[in-house]
């Protein structure tokens, strides 16, 4: 399969997201709209709500027309003990089909999953599709899993 049959169909799998929260989401982006925000101010409007809502385990922060966001570890105590790299990045993953064979090598595709996360939140959030890009991912070496968000160019 090519690389976007690949994000395509995996993404599409992930965990369901609570549609509670993505209807929150929905509705601090279509209120902002309605005030007369623009686009990328509504966008700016729900990456806050984000930071002040307890549903939410990270912020991501916004550059231009691209969303960062940067899991934080499965296991927070787990991976602040951790003695071993290996011991880290399975106390950071959140996929138990990644986590319980790193030391055996996974493919990024993997990884896609976990992009669509996010994607289920911006898609939702926007009414439009989105695309999710690995930035870093602990299946590659890094120390963390962060994902680009490209927004839509008609947004």
């Amino acid at each position: 399969a090519s690389d976007e049959q690949k994000y395509d169909i995996v993404s599409s799998c992930a965990h369901i997201f609570p549609a509670g929260q993505v209807d929150k989401l929905r509705a601090v982006y279509a209120g902002a709209r309605s005030r007369g925000d623009d686009p990328i101010e509504a966008v700016d409007a729900v990456i806050e709500f984000m930071g002040r809502d307890p549903g939410w385990s990270e912020k991501p922060r916004r550059e231009g027309t691209v969303i960062y966001s940067t899991k934080q570890p499965r296991d927070p105590q787990a991976h602040a003990q951790a003695q071993t790299d290996a011991e880290k990045r399975r106390a950071y993953c959140f996929c138990p089909i990644v986590r319980n064979r790193l030391d055996q090598g996974m493919s990024t595709t993997f990884c896609y999953c976990g992009s669509g996360w996010f994607r289920r939140q911006w898609e939702g959030a926007l009414g439009k599709p989105v695309r999710i890009e690995i930035v870093k991912s602990i299946v590659k070496g890094d120390e963390v899993c962060q994902f680009a968000i490209h927004l839509p160019d008609d947004l």
